[in-house]
This record gives structure tokens, sequence and C-alpha cells, in this order.
């Protein structure tokens, strides 16, 4: 049976793939699925095609990983930044020594590979992100907040009200400090946070701001520790 665009089908998953999303196959061909896992049965839409690889939307997880888990994120699935809250920590981190090996073998070309050792667990899951890049927008009453761009939609941005993969928790959408057409960068390493402003090319348009007081922290450079 050919396999079309927008074809509606129950698929076996059979690998976890890199970004998060599940593998499945039919006939000679692989199958993305984001936001799933291995093991699982679920029913997917094709979306495109590429060469011998098909992308497909996640429509209804029929049997689920005993590793899935609710993300904590309200905003998961819509938001493009994290791919892998639906799976359990432990599993995440198997998942990611299992990528590294593909790497060293299909990229890195090693015939042997070396002892790869477990990943070692983060004491934090969350609040552990130490800098967020805030996209300005404008919604429909001409009020402008800030936000994150939607998955596979990087030219909408949804107000960003919590991240709790940031060590802030605060409203970032009302944010007032602004500068047109920057994107606001939010930083939080040793002593207070603090903020700039750059362009889409990723070059810094302003000096840095304390995110308290609002006031200028000049042009000398911020220092930051790191393990000690």
């Amino acid at each position: 049976m050919a396999v079309r665009i927008g074809d509606e089908i129950v698929l076996d998953l059979v690998d976890n793939a890199f970004g998060g999303e599940a593998v499945g196959r039919i006939n000679n061909l692989v199958i993305f699925v984001p936001f799933a896992i291995k093991g699982e049965k679920v029913r997917v839409k094709i979306i495109s095609k590429k060469r011998r690889m098909l992308f497909a939307d996640l429509l209804e997880v029929i049997e689920p990983s005993p590793e899935r888990q609710e993300p904590f994120c309200k905003n998961f699935g819509r938001c493009g930044g994290c791919q892998y809250q639906h799976i359990k920590y432990p599993y995440q981190l198997e998942i990611f020594v299992k990528q590294l090996k593909d790497l060293l073998i299909r990229t890195g070309g090693f015939l042997e590979l070396p002892e790869i050792l477990p990943a070692l667990p983060s004491p934090k899951t969350t609040h552990y992100r130490n800098r967020i890049d805030l996209h300005p927008a404008v919604d429909e009453a001409g009020e402008p907040y800030y936000g994150f761009c939607l998955r596979n939609a990087p030219k909408t941005i949804f107000p960003l009200t919590e991240c709790p993969i940031f060590a802030l928790e605060d409203d970032f959408s009302k944010i007032p400090m602004r500068m047109e057409d920057k994107l606001l960068v939010l930083r939080t390493h040793s002593g207070e946070p603090y903020y700039y402003f750059k362009d889409n090319h990723n070059v810094v348009s302003s000096k840095p701001y304390d995110y308290k007081t609002k006031e200028s922290l000049g042009d000398e450079d911020v220092f930051y520790d790191f393990c000690g």
C-alpha cells in the first residue's frame, strides 16, 4: 500500500531518533513522529516526504510506553524549545548515550567504540536554564509583548508567561524593556539577572542592563562562575 501525504495510519515505533522524535517503518520508508517513544503504537498523519523519509504528526497514542510521562510545561508541544518532556528523565539519559554512540559510528567513523559511561543526571530537571531569548510581538489590540516561537512556525510568537526550565519565575511576556525589532536576551549567572538586546543574526545591539533596576551595567564584561 502506497503511503501519501495526508494519510492517517497506525504505526509501531521501533527506535528513538534525534530531537525527541520516534521512528517507525512502512514499505521500506522511515517515518519520524514527534512527541512519541520507541515501543509505542500510535496513530499518525503523514505531513511531508523527503527522499525515503516521511514526517508525521502524532494524532493518538494507542499503546503508551511505560517511559511516558505528563510534561511539566503547559506550552510543551506548541513551543519549539523542548522535545523530551514527555519522556521520563532516566530514559532520556539512556537515549542521549545511544545518540552519542550512533554519532561516533555513523558520523565519526569509529569501527570500535571506546567505553561509553552512563550519562550523569543533573540534580535539577526544572529551572536550570540560565538564558532565554525573548521575541518581540504585538497583539491584536496593538499591545506589545514578548514570547517564544511556535513549533514549526518561527514567525508566529506566543506570549511567554512562564518557562519552567528557566531559572527565573516571572511573567516574561510583560517585560517593559524594549528596543525596536530586537530580541531581549535574559541571563541568570552569578549575581543579579541581567539583559541585553540583539538582532536576528545574534549581533549584540546594546549594553547589558540589570534586570531588576533597569540600570545600565556599562561596557564592562559580565563574569559568571562555572563549576566553581
